[in-house]
């Protein structure tokens, strides 16, 4: 019989490697790439003062466990989540699945 296999899982240190600015830039450049495809395949406005998709941004924001990216539309043109957010979270979770190799 095999021997038993420990794992010890350090959270603070994993905590730690989450919250390099490092982090931040690799999550940023993940997120970008969702900000460009959904602004490229969301619904957009043909009035010019009405952005739509344009409007499609990331914030990212340091919390206790590390960086959080956080990638909607702007005050003003928040109503659009209701109607799109499903679709921006397909476009997310394509994102991850390339970059996990998974597609």
């Amino acid at each position: 019989m095999a021997d038993p296999v420990k794992v010890t899982v350090h959270e603070q240190e994993i905590i730690e490697i989450a919250r390099l600015e490092s982090t931040r830039r690799m999550l940023q450049g993940y997120a970008s790439y969702v900000v460009r495809r959904a602004r490229d395949e969301l619904p957009r406005s043909d009035k010019p003062h009405i952005h739509g998709a344009d409007t499609v941004h990331s914030e990212d924001f340091l919390m206790p466990a590390g960086w959080e990216i956080r990638i909607g539309w702007d005050r003003a043109h928040s109503y659009m989540a209701s109607l799109h957010t499903h679709k921006l979270q397909e476009i997310a979770e394509e994102v991850a699945a390339q970059a996990n190799g998974k597609r």
